[in-house]
C-alpha cells in the first residue's frame, strides 16, 4: 500500500504483476486506491481501477476514494473516480458526502469537477 500512497507507479505495477491483492485492506480498512486518491496519484488510481479495485470501498469511518480525492483537492483523481462509477451519495460517519467535503475544505477544483459531473448526469 505504501507504493500507492507515495506515487510509486513502477512498484505498484510490479506488485500487481506478482499477484498483490488490489483491494487488500490496512488497519483502518484503507486500500491502495484510497491512499492513491488521497495523494493525488492519478496514474495509480487509473491502474488500480483497471485492475479491479472497488471504486466505492469505504474505510473504517466511511470515507471513499472520492472523499479522499476531494479532501486533497485532486481534480484528476476526482474525475477518474467519477468516470469509473464513484457513488456521490455515500455518507461517511461524520454525515458528509464527497461534495460536502469539497465545499467544507474549499477544494474548488475538485468541487468544480463534481459540479460538472452532476450537471452531466442530470441532463
Amino acid at each position: 500500500m505504501w507504493a500507492s500512497a507515495y506515487g510509486q507507479v513502477p512498484t505498484v505495477q510490479l506488485l500487481l504483476q506478482r499477484g498483490a491483492q488490489v483491494d487488500r485492506q490496512g488497519p483502518e480498512s484503507e486500500t491502495s486506491l484510497l491512499l492513491a486518491a488521497a495523494g493525488g496519484h492519478h496514474d495509480i488510481v487509473k491502474i488500480l481501477l483497471t485492475e479491479g479495485a472497488f471504486v466505492n470501498h469505504i474505510d473504517e469511518v466511511g470515507n471513499t476514494a472520492l472523499m479522499y480525492a476531494v479532501h486533497g483537492n485532486h481534480p484528476h483523481c476526482t474525475n477518474e473516480l467519477l468516470l469509473r462509477g464513484a457513488d456521490i451519495t455515500i455518507i461517511n460517519l461524520n454525515g458528509d458526502t464527497a461534495f460536502g467535503i469539497a465545499v467544507s475544505k474549499n477544494s474548488k477544483l475538485a468541487q468544480a469537477v463534481m459540479e460538472n459531473h452532476i450537471k452531466m448526469v442530470i441532463s
